[in-house]
Protein backbone atom coordinates (compact mmCIF):
# COMPACT_ATOMS: atom_id res chain seq x y z
CA UNK A 1 0.00 0.00 0.00
CA UNK A 2 1.33 3.35 -0.82
CA UNK A 3 1.95 6.10 1.56
CA UNK A 4 -1.25 8.08 2.78
CA UNK A 5 -0.22 11.63 2.37
CA UNK A 6 0.09 13.90 5.30
CA UNK A 7 -1.56 17.07 5.64
CA UNK A 8 -0.43 19.81 8.37
CA UNK A 9 -4.31 21.57 9.73
CA UNK A 10 -3.35 25.50 11.27
CA UNK A 11 -0.71 25.03 14.27
CA UNK A 12 -0.11 21.37 14.31
CA UNK A 13 3.57 21.58 12.68
CA UNK A 14 4.67 24.48 14.38
CA UNK A 15 3.10 22.88 17.86
CA UNK A 16 5.14 19.57 17.39
CA UNK A 17 7.89 21.15 16.73
CA UNK A 18 8.12 22.68 19.62
CA UNK A 19 8.66 19.26 21.22
CA UNK A 20 11.64 18.07 22.92
CA UNK A 21 14.10 15.90 20.61
CA UNK A 22 12.94 12.53 21.69
CA UNK A 23 9.00 13.04 21.90
CA UNK A 24 9.23 14.82 18.58
CA UNK A 25 11.10 11.82 16.60
CA UNK A 26 8.56 9.43 18.58
CA UNK A 27 5.68 11.30 17.36
CA UNK A 28 7.50 11.36 13.93
CA UNK A 29 7.62 7.73 14.35
CA UNK A 30 3.71 7.14 15.16
CA UNK A 31 2.85 9.15 12.13
CA UNK A 32 4.49 7.30 9.93
CA UNK A 33 2.59 3.99 10.87
CA UNK A 34 -0.60 6.39 10.48
CA UNK A 35 0.91 6.90 6.83
CA UNK A 36 0.78 3.64 6.29
CA UNK A 37 -2.50 2.64 7.24
CA UNK A 38 -1.28 1.25 10.83
CA UNK A 39 -2.58 3.04 14.37
CA UNK A 40 -0.59 4.30 15.95
CA UNK A 41 1.00 2.68 18.76
CA UNK A 42 -0.70 4.22 21.42
CA UNK A 43 -3.89 5.87 20.58
CA UNK A 44 -7.69 6.77 21.50
CA UNK A 45 -11.08 7.56 19.47
CA UNK A 46 -11.92 11.04 19.40
CA UNK A 47 -15.51 11.19 18.23
CA UNK A 48 -16.80 13.90 19.58
CA UNK A 49 -14.57 15.60 17.03
CA UNK A 50 -15.72 13.41 14.21
CA UNK A 51 -15.55 10.34 12.33
CA UNK A 52 -12.05 9.05 12.24
CA UNK A 53 -10.30 10.98 14.23
CA UNK A 54 -7.84 9.72 16.78
CA UNK A 55 -5.45 10.87 19.25
CA UNK A 56 -1.73 10.04 19.46
CA UNK A 57 -0.43 9.64 23.11
CA UNK A 58 2.55 9.50 24.84
CA UNK A 59 2.58 7.58 28.51
CA UNK A 60 2.18 10.43 31.49
CA UNK A 61 2.50 13.16 29.10
CA UNK A 62 -0.18 15.39 26.87
CA UNK A 63 -1.25 14.33 23.42
CA UNK A 64 0.86 14.65 20.57
CA UNK A 65 -1.80 15.16 17.75
CA UNK A 66 -5.39 14.19 16.94
CA UNK A 67 -5.02 12.41 13.19
CA UNK A 68 -8.15 12.01 10.46
CA UNK A 69 -8.08 9.63 7.82
CA UNK A 70 -8.36 6.52 6.45
CA UNK A 71 -6.59 3.83 4.86
CA UNK A 72 -7.59 5.69 1.60
CA UNK A 73 -7.35 8.84 2.49
CA UNK A 74 -5.22 11.40 3.34
CA UNK A 75 -4.08 11.99 6.64
CA UNK A 76 -5.11 15.31 8.74
CA UNK A 77 -2.44 16.09 11.69
CA UNK A 78 -4.37 19.21 13.42
CA UNK A 79 -4.58 20.56 16.59
CA UNK A 80 -8.04 20.36 18.65
CA UNK A 81 -9.99 21.98 17.82
CA UNK A 82 -9.25 21.68 13.76
CA UNK A 83 -8.11 24.73 11.97
CA UNK A 84 -8.88 25.73 8.59
CA UNK A 85 -5.39 26.44 6.96
CA UNK A 86 -3.74 23.32 5.37
CA UNK A 87 -0.05 22.57 4.45
CA UNK A 88 1.37 19.57 2.42
CA UNK A 89 4.12 17.37 3.85
CA UNK A 90 7.02 16.77 1.77
CA UNK A 91 6.83 13.36 1.61
CA UNK A 92 8.96 13.00 5.27
CA UNK A 93 7.31 13.42 8.44
CA UNK A 94 10.50 13.89 9.87
CA UNK A 95 11.83 16.63 7.35
CA UNK A 96 8.08 18.51 7.98
CA UNK A 97 9.20 18.06 12.05
CA UNK A 98 12.16 20.27 11.41
CA UNK A 99 14.96 17.40 11.79
CA UNK A 100 18.06 18.31 9.02
CA UNK A 101 17.95 16.33 5.59
CA UNK A 102 20.50 13.44 7.19
CA UNK A 103 18.70 13.22 10.34
CA UNK A 104 15.08 12.78 8.90
CA UNK A 105 15.96 10.47 6.38
CA UNK A 106 17.98 7.84 8.86
CA UNK A 107 14.75 8.55 10.85
CA UNK A 108 12.43 7.67 8.28
CA UNK A 109 14.73 4.48 7.72
CA UNK A 110 14.77 3.72 11.47
CA UNK A 111 11.06 3.98 11.74
CA UNK A 112 10.23 1.95 7.90
CA UNK A 113 12.45 -1.12 10.10
CA UNK A 114 10.78 -0.75 13.20
CA UNK A 115 7.28 -0.76 11.47
CA UNK A 116 8.52 -3.79 9.05
CA UNK A 117 9.61 -5.89 12.51
CA UNK A 118 6.28 -5.22 14.50
CA UNK A 119 4.38 -6.43 11.56
CA UNK A 120 6.51 -9.45 11.59
CA UNK A 121 5.93 -9.60 15.37
CA UNK A 122 2.16 -9.67 14.60
CA UNK A 123 2.32 -11.88 11.52
CA UNK A 124 3.64 -14.76 13.23
CA UNK A 125 1.71 -14.12 16.65
CA UNK A 126 5.37 -14.13 18.94
CA UNK A 127 4.76 -12.89 22.26
CA UNK A 128 7.77 -10.44 23.46
CA UNK A 129 9.84 -13.32 24.95
CA UNK A 130 9.73 -15.08 21.66
CA UNK A 131 10.34 -12.55 19.39
CA UNK A 132 13.59 -11.16 21.73
CA UNK A 133 14.55 -14.88 21.44
CA UNK A 134 14.29 -15.12 17.75
CA UNK A 135 15.63 -10.89 16.91
CA UNK A 136 18.61 -12.27 19.01
CA UNK A 137 17.87 -9.39 21.96
CA UNK A 138 16.02 -8.73 25.18
CA UNK A 139 12.33 -8.94 26.28
CA UNK A 140 13.25 -4.45 27.06
CA UNK A 141 14.50 -4.13 23.81
CA UNK A 142 10.95 -5.61 22.02
CA UNK A 143 9.11 -3.56 24.26
CA UNK A 144 11.03 -0.61 23.18
CA UNK A 145 10.19 -1.56 19.72
CA UNK A 146 6.76 -2.01 19.62
CA UNK A 147 6.66 1.09 21.88
CA UNK A 148 8.10 3.15 19.20
CA UNK A 149 10.51 3.95 21.11
CA UNK A 150 12.71 5.09 17.68
CA UNK A 151 15.23 6.85 20.00
CA UNK A 152 16.59 3.38 21.14
CA UNK A 153 17.75 1.66 17.93
CA UNK A 154 20.43 2.44 15.40
CA UNK A 155 19.64 1.21 11.42
CA UNK A 156 22.61 -1.53 11.98
CA UNK A 157 20.11 -3.19 15.52
CA UNK A 158 17.25 -3.24 13.27
CA UNK A 159 18.77 -4.75 10.34
CA UNK A 160 20.27 -7.49 12.36
CA UNK A 161 16.98 -7.97 14.11
CA UNK A 162 15.10 -8.48 10.97
CA UNK A 163 18.37 -10.67 9.68
CA UNK A 164 17.98 -13.26 12.83
CA UNK A 165 14.41 -13.71 11.70
CA UNK A 166 15.03 -14.95 8.42
CA UNK A 167 14.11 -11.68 6.68
CA UNK A 168 15.91 -10.52 3.35
CA UNK A 169 16.70 -6.19 3.67
CA UNK A 170 17.35 -4.78 0.68
CA UNK A 171 18.30 -1.08 -0.12
CA UNK A 172 16.95 1.01 -2.80
CA UNK A 173 18.57 4.57 -3.61
CA UNK A 174 16.81 6.39 -5.77
CA UNK A 175 16.95 10.90 -5.72
CA UNK A 176 14.31 12.52 -3.57
CA UNK A 177 11.27 13.56 -5.19
CA UNK A 178 9.83 17.61 -5.33
CA UNK A 179 6.70 18.17 -4.05
CA UNK A 180 4.94 20.75 -5.18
Amino acid sequence: MADKPLQWVGSSLKDLRAFPATPLRQAGHQLRRVQQGLPPDDWRPMPTVGSGVVEIQRPGAQPQAACRGSPLASTWVAEVPMARKVRRSTGNVFRDLGFGTAESENLRLRSELMIELSKLIKARGLTQAKAAALFGVTQPRISDLVRGRIERFSVDMLVAMLGSAGARVELVVRPRSRVA
